[in-house]
């Protein structure tokens, strides 16, 4: 064994100690277990006791470099999730933790029981979803924040069951917010676009170059354009069904959706007049 190597390893031809490169990746191996549903104390306490074996609690204190009481307090939370152990050896208490394989059947168990939840989720769906309107006629309103909560509306928009969608958009506001590949469901309905499953009417306040590519490729994808000079619009909204959504820049993206059938038809209606008086090319 070397001399500076703490633990007896069967390739001990390390050109540095052992103990050094643990000291050097530990603090990364603390975020890299965090990830995995442990606390940074937690993570702690745990790698160093799988560096000590079998030892007391003041010899992980001082490898973890936590105090002794947080130190009692993290190992009994640790031994309650089975990564920690003590017995009794003479008048000491030592203590143990389990080989990092037990990690990984933790997460593994946490895995089966996501997925069983699911599972009987996706079973109640239909009838959880038989409840959604029942209790109120007025429009159901919702509010949703940053890049994500657009995200999430795209989802919506996805899973609705209308064939027919239209969108006004505003260039300035959203052009290059999700390039290809950075939003699953508008991508995908953007496939179904494509391939004649849905149309797609747009009116774009100023150029959307972007967009070039989609409707020139048929007719399920059309677009007219209005100036943005002389209608300077600062949001943007979009149809799918009975529902709408309003897209605002006030700092952050942020969208409005509304779930009614009859604010959806005044939109549409909206949308229809701007259509209308719309040129199908774009003029600067």
């Amino acid at each position: 064994m070397h001399q500076s190597c703490q633990l007896t390893c069967k390739h001990c031809k390390m050109s540095k100690p052992f103990s050094n490169f643990f000291d050097m990746t530990f603090s990364q191996m603390i975020k890299e277990l965090m990830g995995f549903g442990l606390s940074e104390k937690e993570s702690e306490i745990y790698l160093a006791s799988v560096s000590l074996g079998v030892t007391t609690v003041q010899n992980i204190s001082k490898k973890a470099n936590v105090n002794r009481v947080t130190t009692y307090a993290m190992i009994d939370q640790l031994t309650k999730k089975g990564l920690m152990s003590s017995f009794a050896k003479g008048k000491k208490k030592l203590y143990v933790a389990e080989p990092p394989e037990r990690v990984l059947s933790m997460l593994r168990e946490k895995e089966d029981a996501a997925r069983k939840t699911i599972e009987r989720f996706t079973e109640l769906l239909p009838q959880i979803q038989m409840f959604s309107g029942l209790s109120s006629t007025k429009p159901v309103v919702r509010f949703y924040e940053g890049v994500e909560g657009i995200k999430t509306i795209h989802e919506m928009s996805y899973r609705s069951k209308a064939k027919d969608f239209i969108h006004v958009e505003v260039a300035k506001l959203s052009a290059g917010l999700f390039p290809p590949g950075t939003s699953k469901f508008r991508d995908s309905n953007m496939e179904k676009i494509a391939k004649g499953d849905r149309t797609m009417k747009v009116i774009s306040v100023g150029p959307c170059p972007w967009r070039e590519h989609y409707y020139k490729a048929g007719s399920a994808h059309e677009v007219k354009f209005i100036s943005q000079e002389k209608y300077p619009l600062m949001f943007e909204f979009g149809v799918y069904g009975d529902i709408t959504a309003i897209y605002l820049q006030k700092g952050d993206y942020m969208g409005i959706v509304i779930e009614d059938d009859e604010v959806a038809r005044n939109f549409r209606l909206l949308f229809q007049f701007m259509w209308d008086h719309a040129d199908t090319t774009y003029k600067a």
